[in-house]
């Protein structure tokens, strides 16, 4: 309410977990996510309500099914594969299996220059490191963010939780 912009999420289904992705806001200044309004000419200037505004006023799933194709350029945007990848690969920091999560699903979530520079992957955690066991809360997830470039030497971390329900 305090910066009044709308952000409008796409939700997408991917190896059969939900998650949102950003692809339309009234105010590119206050996205994560790299939007650009619109350059062309018109014969009416936008509303003020639009005049930062970027992206496509309905997702790319519209239709029968729920797409999973957030870019549009899958052939099949109904389909999803999953990557996993063992604790045994040298590559993996967290000890256990790790599930491929694309950049595509996270736009608007994460800043888009992190996605660019780090491949996501969520481990099996189901609870935050800071909690005892059996505290966690529903839908919790982290990620683990290794560089793309060979070059980079930070890992970061990412953790999303539930924060509130709507009845409260």
């Amino acid at each position: 309410r305090r910066l009044k912009c709308l952000h409008v999420y796409e939700c997408v289904s991917q190896g059969r977990q939900w998650w949102y992705s950003l692809h339309l806001t009234t105010d590119t200044r206050f996205t994560l996510r790299e939007m650009q309004p619109s350059f062309q000419a018109r014969q009416d200037p936008y509303p003020t309500w639009w005049q930062h505004g970027a992206g496509q006023p309905y997702p790319r799933g519209v239709g029968g099914a729920i797409s999973n194709d957030v870019l549009g350029v899958s052939p099949n945007h109904q389909t999803s594969v999953i990557v996993k990848r063992d604790a045994s690969d040298h590559r993996n920091m967290s000890g256990g299996v790790e599930t491929f999560v694309p950049s595509r699903l996270l736009l608007g979530i994460l800043p888009e220059a992190l996605l660019g520079e780090y491949d996501l992957w969520q481990d099996e955690a189901t609870e935050p490191c800071a909690l005892g066991p059996g505290e966690g809360k529903p839908g919790f997830r982290r990620l683990r963010g290794y560089p793309k470039s060979a070059k980079g030497e930070d890992t970061i971390i990412v953790e999303f939780q539930s924060i509130g329900s709507w009845e409260e």
